[in-house]
């Protein structure tokens, strides 16, 4: 299951991208590349016609069996075109991930770490936090998988990953330990 999220460009950008989180991947495309993949040349069509009821699926009776529903149809391989990625190293693997910071600024954005700092910038907090709780259940889902570490939540006013490494450190030091330091 993928979420898909548009953003804000940045000044100087040549075009609108979309950020798009999967199970195993964070990417970002070019939002024509995105279109021209998902969305439906005859849209306006489609939807403005009275497009065909979904059969309700129960039955009162014992000896019914639920209607079937009806199915979409699946795009073949060779009928999708790659999608062009719009940030050098696009997409990255979520196992790759080091850090997360949503910062707490006027403007919605997030940082992730990967070998580089990426920083997307939202259209509103709420976009901002759908992300996060997709992240959050993708992460999970890789821990219970086994291809992630796991993860904790640490408040912090460090805005780079070595600088929190060192917080995390000193309350190890301390004797309060935080389980999602990676050792790299």
């Amino acid at each position: 299951r993928a979420s898909a999220t548009a953003l804000q460009t940045a000044a100087g950008e040549p075009e609108a991208e979309v950020l798009v989180l999967t199970s195993d991947t964070v990417a970002s495309f070019g939002v024509r590349s995105f279109l021209a993949q998902y969305a439906r040349p005859d849209d306006h069509e489609y939807y403005a016609s009275n497009p065909p009821e979904m059969p309700y699926m129960d039955s009162d009776s014992d000896d019914d069996a639920a209607p079937a529903a009806p199915t979409t149809p699946v795009m073949k391989a060779d009928q999708v075109e790659k999608l062009q990625a719009v940030r050098q190293g696009s997409p990255w693997q979520l196992s790759t991930l080091e850090g997360v910071w949503f910062l707490a600024e006027s403007e919605s954005k997030v940082r992730l770490q990967f070998s580089t700092m990426e920083e997307v910038h939202f259209f509103g907090e709420g976009e901002r936090q759908r992300f996060r709780r997709h992240l959050a259940n993708a992460l999970k889902a890789g821990e219970k998988r086994g291809v992630a570490q796991g993860w904790a939540v640490l408040p912090s006013d460090k805005t780079t990953l070595n600088d929190v490494r060192k917080v995390v450190k000193k309350q190890h030091e301390q004797g309060r330990p935080v389980a999602a330091l990676r050792n790299e």
